[in-house]
């Protein structure tokens, strides 16, 4: 019999966090960003965030803070992330943080994908897509 029966150990979720950050991403909606990468943080999840406008800008584990230097701010693409995505290692879903704003992937990732769209924000390319959607307000999220 084992010293500990009841002690269980649970590997740590693996999460791709895209974080959009194209021209139309203000500094205000970029931190908001960051506190929800925070609060999945804190829940023991493993984060690779990956900074992204028309292309991946840098991607590295997420360690309990916002970013100093986030890279991008110019156009939207959404498939280099899921490209990035299926040529790393396996990850168990990738949450992308957008106002939505860009063409519709064409790449599906091996992954599940859930689409944060930020307040002010369309579902307009990724609706027809895959993933589930959630819309974001101020302080809440409402999903569809």
């Amino acid at each position: 019999m084992a010293p500990y029966p009841e002690l269980k150990f649970y590997a740590a979720v693996k999460l791709v966090v895209a974080l959009d950050t194209s021209g139309s991403i203000g500094q205000e909606l970029l931190s908001q960003f960051f506190m929800e990468i925070n609060s999945i943080y804190k829940m023991g999840t493993r984060i690779t965030v990956i900074e992204c406008d028309a292309a991946v800008q840098q991607s590295y584990e997420y360690k309990g803070k916002m970013a100093s230097d986030v890279k991008g701010y110019g156009g939207t693409d959404f498939d280099p992330v899921f490209e990035f995505i299926t040529k790393g290692p396996k990850v168990d879903g990738c949450i992308y943080l957008t106002d939505g704003f860009g063409p519709t992937p064409k790449i599906v990732p091996r992954c599940k994908v859930l689409w944060v769209i930020s307040p002010g924000g369309t579902d307009r390319a990724v609706k027809n897509s895959f993933g589930s959607i959630v819309f974001m307000k101020k302080n809440n999220a409402r999903s569809e």
